[in-house]
């Protein structure tokens, strides 16, 4: 068996440590403090997709859960899977999250983001509760789950 991740074509979730693919955290949404503990690069719906998994860091209850982010991302390069090589869009949300996070970092390569200077000290995310699916049709209370809306340094 290999390391090699994919995307379930026809759902939005991780599979990554997750024997039963589909269960998703559900946490109040608020700051948390978290670290990247992994990325992975899949396609989703025929679309190019960049997953960091961020492990709470906060003492108490979520202490440990881990919340994905999506980056929609212009290609993969390589073979997909857990620390895939992509090429990101040069006006995208993943070199939005960079910069708001390295302000002072030189303008990069799209295809050279050194994504393990994001694993290097904790950040703060911002969790927000997905209660409507792609068409804003409200979901059960029972299918809410946990994403990340915003990174920035602690």
């Amino acid at each position: 068996m290999s390391n090699v991740i994919k995307l379930k074509p026809n759902c939005t979730t991780h599979d990554l440590n997750n024997p039963a693919d589909g269960e998703l955290v559900l946490i109040p949404k608020g700051w948390y403090e978290a670290t990247l503990t992994n990325w992975k690069t899949g396609y989703l719906f025929g679309v190019p997709k960049v997953v960091m998994m961020f492990s709470i860091t906060d003492m108490g209850e979520h202490f440990g859960k881990v919340i994905p982010k999506y980056y929609n991302v212009k290609r993969l390069l390589n073979k997909q899977g857990i620390k895939g090589k992509f090429v990101a869009k040069p006006r995208g949300d993943l070199l939005k999250d960079w910069y708001s996070l390295f302000p002072d970092s030189p303008v990069l390569r799209t295809d050279k983001i050194p994504i393990t200077k994001m694993q290097r000290e904790p950040l703060m995310v911002q969790v927000d509760t997905v209660k409507k699916d792609y068409q804003q049709k409200e979901y059960a209370p029972q299918m809410h789950y946990s994403t990340i809306r915003s990174l920035k340094i602690t």
